[in-house]
């Protein structure tokens, strides 16, 4: 029997302690470095959500800008189409007594222009004499002293102006009416001698 105790003996002894304290200092240390590899990992995610968040709002930047650039070129091209216009409409006023071929043609074209223009959303601004200048709509290009019509009234209309979607693209030009500036009344003279 003794010989069987014998095999199950440890053939040396080992300091059990030793061994456990140094495993409990190893799992101590691995679980330091899993906390600061979260840390780490936590940190590295909050960096990429701020990136990918700073990724977005670049996009939605480029895209405006994109958009703005869009509609700036659209308005650059519809502000050309009404000089031209304009100055399509002063050569037929001028022509206006001709009636030849040539001058309908130019009303024609007119015409289409004008559809075109109101087909992009563009209208011309009313302008009537003897309203009240508006600044939001009116340029005000000429002034009259006028003792008729009250200070800023729209005494006559120089170019129109126009508006695409409400927004004011070219303030109409006009004149308008100011008072003449008041004589003071004649000051009576002091008499500055000095009394006896």
């Amino acid at each position: 029997m003794e010989s069987e105790n014998e095999n199950l003996k440890p053939k040396e002894e080992v300091p059990l302690h030793r061994d456990l304290w140094s495993l409990l200092s190893q799992v101590e240390r691995l679980e330091t470095d899993l906390e600061s590899e979260r840390k780490k990992n936590t940190d590295q995610m909050t960096r990429l959500r701020y990136l990918q968040a700073d990724l977005i709002n670049m996009q939605r930047q480029a895209d405006r800008m994109v958009a703005d650039s869009k509609i700036q070129v659209k308005l650059n091209w519809i502000l050309e189409i009404i000089s031209i216009k304009e100055d399509l409409d002063r050569a037929l006023m001028s022509a206006e007594s001709n009636k030849s071929p040539i001058v309908d043609g130019l009303k024609l074209l007119g015409s289409r222009i004008e559809n075109d223009l109101k087909t992009e959303g563009v209208k011309q601004i009313k302008v009537d004499v003897g309203t009240r200048f508006d600044p939001k709509l009116h340029e005000a290009v000429a002034s009259k002293e006028t003792e008729d019509e009250p200070e800023g009234t729209v005494l006559s209309v120089i170019a129109y102006g126009y508006t695409i979607d409400g927004k004011v693209i070219k303030p109409a030009l006009i004149e308008v009416a100011r008072r003449k500036p008041q004589t003071a009344p004649s000051e009576v003279p002091v008499n500055n001698s000095p009394e006896k």
